[in-house]
């Protein structure tokens, strides 16, 4: 094989390698991976506002616990939840939201007022205990879908095939 069929392997296996690792094995050490909730979408009132509530397990609201909203790592803004565990945070812009209420994680897309679907919510619901986050499987995970391992099959099976296919089409009759 040679020198530029070298390179034309590397660069696929390199690519199918990059499609392969989960997202949260790309992140920096000690960064949290962001994967936005699928239906988890937020609508914020015309001031920006973010509406929530945070609860026990039993659906009674916490009161006197801290509410923080981050993004990308940094935090924006946090708040106290009042006497039924209800809280508000104003001045927020559309975008992916991780908020944390004691031991409730969430993270949402928050929308504006003018851009919001549908089918978002006007508030958050946040229980305690409970972490929502999507995408986390890891590489067990991905390595257990069938689609993932059908996929890799087929790929062991045809790279070399066509790279022998190809290398028997362009051989050159002068190269010994």
């Amino acid at each position: 094989m040679n020198r530029k069929n070298w390179w034309k392997l590397g660069l696929a296996l390199l690519a199918l390698a990059g499609m392969l690792v989960p997202a949260p094995l790309l992140h920096a050490a000690g960064e949290a991976p962001v994967a936005p909730l699928l239906g988890n979408d937020v609508a914020l009132a015309a001031d920006g506002a973010l509406r929530g509530q945070l609860v026990s397990a039993q659906g009674r609201g916490l009161p006197g616990e801290c509410v923080t909203v981050s993004h990308g790592g940094h935090e924006l803004v946090s708040t106290v939840t009042g006497p039924d565990g209800y809280f508000e945070v104003r001045g927020l812009r559309g975008g992916v939201l991780n908020i944390s209420a004691g031991e409730a994680t969430a993270l949402c897309r928050a929308w504006t007022a003018a851009a919001a679907p549908p089918n978002a919510r006007n508030q958050v619901l946040l229980v305690a205990g409970q972490s929502q986050t999507l995408g986390q499987g890891g590489l067990r995970a991905l390595l257990t879908n069938p689609w993932v391992i059908a996929g890799i099959v087929a790929a062991a099976i045809a790279i070399p095939v066509g790279i022998h296919n190809y290398n028997k089409n362009h051989d050159d009759p002068a190269s010994p």
